[in-house]
């Protein structure tokens, strides 16, 4: 029988996932256009996250342990990923994740992965990588959730 995910907390999760990508990005980001995607993109994420009641005690540890499993699965705790391949795994999460995410979220994504795929395109390899942490984080999902 197959687990059903709690879609609150990965929800939460993937919420939290896409909004650190501004933060490890933050050295890179000059002021401009990207740079007021990125903090619409964080707006939308807040307006998303204040509609979801989440137990700071109970439920805040199992998203930390989830995001501490995929870290380590991917490698992504031990070393720098590039832009392309975070965003080609948010993008794809987000289409493949059960919860519903306001059409916003993904549009200013369309918007920043455009930006920087204009400036220096990415490589296949960063799609694959991408694909490839998207499949470790669904069944992170299916463990922790």
């Amino acid at each position: 029988m197959l687990r059903k995910v709690n879609t609150k907390l990965s929800k939460v999760a993937e919420l939290a996932m896409i909004q650190s990508i501004y933060n490890l990005l933050l050295g890179d980001i000059k002021p401009g256009r990207l740079q007021g995607k990125y903090l619409s993109l964080q707006k939308e994420i807040d307006k998303e996250l204040s509609k979801i009641k989440v137990d700071g005690k109970k439920e805040l540890p199992l998203i930390g342990k989830a995001y501490d499993i995929f870290a380590e699965r991917t490698g992504w705790n031990k070393r720098e990923r590039s832009v392309g391949t975070i965003l080609s795994f948010v993008m794809g999460m987000i289409e493949e994740s059960e919860n519903k995410f306001s059409d916003k979220i993904m549009d200013l994504l369309n918007d920043i992965f455009d930006f920087h795929e204009r400036k220096v395109p990415f490589s296949a390899l960063c799609y694959s990588a991408g694909a490839v942490a998207n499949i470790k984080w669904n069944n992170v999902k299916l463990e922790c959730f």
